[in-house]
């Protein structure tokens, strides 16, 4: 992520850019956040200065709105734009976060104010600079998405250290006495913590796990370990029957909540689906372009991770070398299309020449069909 400092003003543009969004870009009127407060959309972020009062000429589609102030906890919320939309928001103190402007008639007023012209001054140009990077991170998020997705409350929070705390207590007491931890304080803690997770945390489909599911014959188990394709049928007749490319929108989403939203709880839900759909011999073959989507937006994620992600504290356990090893295996034991193969090829690349990263695969490689 960059990280600057700046007044919000307005950013270069050729005039063609600037009358195209000032034609057609939204506006977003963000009241009374602090001095020194960290403001982000989408890929950049900004410590605003006393005459910040929000941000004109945003591209429509999806965009991350985020902040923090020194070492809080970043908090954020996906939003979706039409064009010329303007949406209004107010600092809430208590959770140091932007709320929607509460009062609906005076947001109505605040709206035809914007768009007069009445708050340019104080009104920063959308950073175009990252637009092309964002648009691939976030290309399958689209308003469904958003509102499927989105918490109770419409902010997304990084920091559960509190829950985290109260749960690992809670999990060494339980085998004590069930019923007397049930009745202390540490418990109330606990489930007033846990009740604030659920009110921030986005509500992610529930990735299957085989060692959760019960009654399964150890053939069966066996059969599901090397191909995992029934589960991912499973799950988008459940939950993306209309639109199977919003797995991919959920899987970017947690991805930006893990990379901007600076979220253990995106990471986890992006390895999951990760490491779910690198796991599908089956669906491999049966669904070439929903996986050509996959790969396209695994090279996107993959620009945007440090080089020593694979070695990093959070991410050391080795899944995703498991992961991608399984993927590349399968691909290169499959017949795949012209494009597949391409970007199948391209993802081998940034592996080796960014994170060095190399996998042990027949030499034959994968079967090309040309349709």
């Amino acid at each position: 992520i960059l990280t600057f400092s700046l007044n919000m003003s307005t950013l270069p543009l050729t005039p063609q850019q600037a009358q195209h969004l000032n034609d057609r870009g939204a506006s977003l009127l963000c009241l009374d956040v602090p001095c020194k407060t960290f403001f982000g959309i989408d890929y950049l972020t900004f410590e605003v200065g006393p005459k910040f009062k929000g941000v004109k000429m945003v591209p429509s589609g999806a965009h991350f709105i985020h902040t923090s102030i020194q070492d809080d906890g970043r908090m954020g919320f996906f939003i979706w734009l039409k064009s010329k939309q303007t949406e209004v928001y107010q600092w809430d103190e208590q959770i140091k976060c932007l709320t929607p402007f509460a009062d609906k008639e005076q947001a109505e007023r605040l709206c035809i104010a914007v768009r007069k012209g009445e708050f340019d001054v104080n009104l920063g140009s959308y950073p175009l600079q990252t637009y092309a990077k964002w648009k691939k991170l976030s290309c399958h998020i689209d308003e469904a998405v958003i509102r499927k997705l989105g918490p109770n409350t419409g902010v997304i929070w990084s920091t559960y250290s509190e829950l985290n705390h109260v749960q690992q207590n809670e999990e060494q007491n339980e085998n004590e006495n069930e019923t007397k931890e049930k009745e202390s304080d540490l418990h109330k803690n606990y489930v007033a913590a846990k009740a604030k997770f659920e009110h921030y945390h986005p509500k992610y489909t529930k990735i299957t796990q085989i060692k959760n599911m019960k009654d399964l014959t150890p053939s069966q188990r066996t059969a599901l370990q090397m191909d995992r394709s029934t589960i991912l049928y499973g799950i988008l007749e459940r939950h993306f029957k209309t639109n199977e490319l919003s797995l991919l929108g959920e899987m970017q989403y947690a991805f930006i909540c893990l990379l901007v939203g600076q979220s253990v709880q995106g990471l986890n839900h992006w390895k999951d689906i990760v490491d779910l759909l690198s796991n599908c011999c089956e669906a491999v073959q049966q669904k070439q372009s929903f996986y050509e989507q996959f790969v396209q937006s695994l090279l996107s994620q993959f620009q945007e991770l440090p080089a020593d992600f694979f070695r990093d504290e959070l991410t050391n356990e080795n899944f995703l070398n498991q992961s991608l090893q399984s993927f590349l295996e399968i691909c290169n034991e499959s017949k795949l299309n012209k494009d597949l193969n391409k970007q199948i090829q391209m993802l081998t690349k940034i592996l080796s020449q960014r994170f060095d990263k190399t996998f042990d695969l027949e030499t034959d490689g994968p079967q090309v069909v040309v349709l």
